[in-house]
């Protein structure tokens, strides 16, 4: 899942070209993303971290564009300072279509 502050609006992954993303080193998803983002010719910057807290507290305090967390990460935490602010949330998940 890629989150952002409340002044980042992306709609789409075409929208972050030229963002800076952080993700948690040797994460999964972030993984994925990063082979995804060069698939579309992306120019992103990788702000890698330890852990999903770090990547949420510098999107919150709009030290990074955006962030990607584990969808099942955002659910059992409760930061207030992340709920009472616009927090914008893209789900990303790359799909094979077969015809």
């Amino acid at each position: 899942m890629v989150i952002t502050h409340g002044d980042m609006n992306l709609q789409s992954i075409q929208q972050m070209d030229n963002v800076t993303l952080a993700i948690v080193k040797n994460d999964k998803d972030s993984g994925t993303f990063m082979a995804t983002a060069k698939d579309f010719d992306l120019e992103i910057t990788f702000h890698e971290v330890e852990t999903y807290g770090e990547v949420m507290r510098l999107t919150e305090n709009k030290m990074v564009d955006a962030g990607i967390v584990n969808r099942l990460y955002i659910k059992p935490i409760r930061i207030p300072s992340i709920f009472r602010k616009p927090l914008w949330c893209l789900i990303l998940r790359r799909l094979d279509m077969v015809f």
